[in-house]
């Protein structure tokens, strides 16, 4: 984030953003992922490594775990969406640019 302050061009701090807003969305994507691993081993468990199934046993832990899975892939769409006005920002005409660039771009 320091570094949005020290570069002076708006395309440099598009890019800076665009960039860290893929990093975070693949990031959250892996950690969606391998939760929902787990989740499912927890669900059904693993016959080959001998893990027994969790949730006969312990009902809320499923029901929370869904939720958080369903909360997690929504902020994996929500940093999709970031990105690709990220990416429309960044690779976009000028006519897409926001409302206070354009009026930089005129004075």
């Amino acid at each position: 984030m320091p570094a949005i302050f020290l570069v002076e061009r708006r395309h440099c701090i598009n890019a800076l953003l665009f960039f860290m807003d893929q990093a975070l969305a693949f990031l959250l994507l892996g950690a969606a992922a391998s939760s929902t691993e787990a989740s499912y081993i927890a669900k059904r468990g693993e016959s080959k490594t001998q893990w027994s199934e969790v949730c006969s046993t312990i009902e809320h832990f499923c029901t929370r775990v869904g939720v958080s899975l369903f909360l997690t892939f929504t902020a994996v769409l929500v940093f999709i969406a970031l990105g690709i006005m990220s990416a429309k920002r960044l690779f976009g005409s000028s006519a897409t640019c926001a409302p206070s660039c354009q009026l930089s771009a005129h004075a």
